[in-house]
């Protein structure tokens, strides 16, 4: 509902064509996921629970599903993103962890932390007297800045998609060799001029019954230009490759970034 609610305030106070765009809204809605993610790191250490668990989880996420980056537009933060964000979040409040226990300051805690520090009205203006006034501009400002951050995100999701898929071009698959009924290995030559690193090969397949199963390979180190490389995938329990043989299949690239 409040997301609504501001979708509406931005198209009023922005006149912009950016707030009906898919992709802005995803890169909106990513930006209130990413905040979402720090509250709940927050509360879940305050509360005496391990505040890298969510880390840990998105890690293991990546591993097994990869990003993604250039399949659609992202209203959650990928995998490995979410994975270092939540944990330089912990990092940040893991001194307010009491492991099964309620900080005692929690209360406090949740004003004013390592992460925030609650705004309060200094001159103690009400409505009618300035007071209100300036909770309109505020929120206006509020607005505005987080239509900036959903435009930059937006953006920055597309320049990123946009290299993965130009560098999808520029991989050559060149052999496929079973293992055993639920894995396979593939070979693949990287014919660019970039190092890259983080390379996540990924294949989607659809049954016949339209169902979409989607695994993914990792390339540990850095690719060089003209290497050529192995990936290796493994099927989930309830597949075969007999079956995945039967099914509409391609590979992709999950993701790759540049070396800088």
């Amino acid at each position: 509902m409040a997301e609504r609610q501001t979708h509406q305030q931005l198209s009023v106070l922005t006149s912009s064509s950016a707030v009906r765009r898919q992709g802005y809204q995803a890169a909106f809605t990513h930006e209130r996921e990413r905040e979402a993610d720090r509250i709940g790191i927050l509360y879940s250490a305050l509360a005496g629970y391990d505040p890298y668990a969510a880390s840990r989880i998105w890690q293991r996420q990546y591993q097994q599903q990869g990003n993604a980056r250039s399949l659609f537009a992202h209203d959650h933060p990928v995998n490995a993103e979410r994975a270092a964000e939540a944990k330089a979040v912990a990092d940040k409040v893991r001194q307010y962890y009491r492991s099964g226990k309620v900080n005692p300051r929690a209360h406090a805690l949740l004003d004013n932390n390592t992460l925030w520090q609650k705004r309060s009205n200094r001159h103690g203006e009400s409505a009618g007297e300035g007071g209100g006034l300036a909770a309109i501009l505020s929120t206006a400002v509020g607005v505005m800045s987080e239509h900036q951050q959903a435009k930059q995100e937006e953006y920055r999701q597309a320049q990123q998609a946009q290299f993965v898929r130009s560098v999808q071009q520029l991989m050559r698959l060149e052999e496929q060799r079973r293992l055993t009924d639920s894995s396979w290995q593939t070979r693949w030559h990287y014919t660019g001029r970039v190092s890259l690193h983080k390379v996540v090969m990924g294949i989607v397949a659809r049954d016949s019954q339209g169902k979409t199963y989607r695994f993914v390979g990792h390339h540990n180190g850095v690719l060089r230009p003209g290497q050529r490389f192995n990936i290796s995938f493994m099927l989930s329990k309830d597949l075969t490759l007999s079956q995945l043989e039967r099914m509409q299949a391609r590979y992709y690239l999950d993701d790759a970034l540049p070396v800088r």
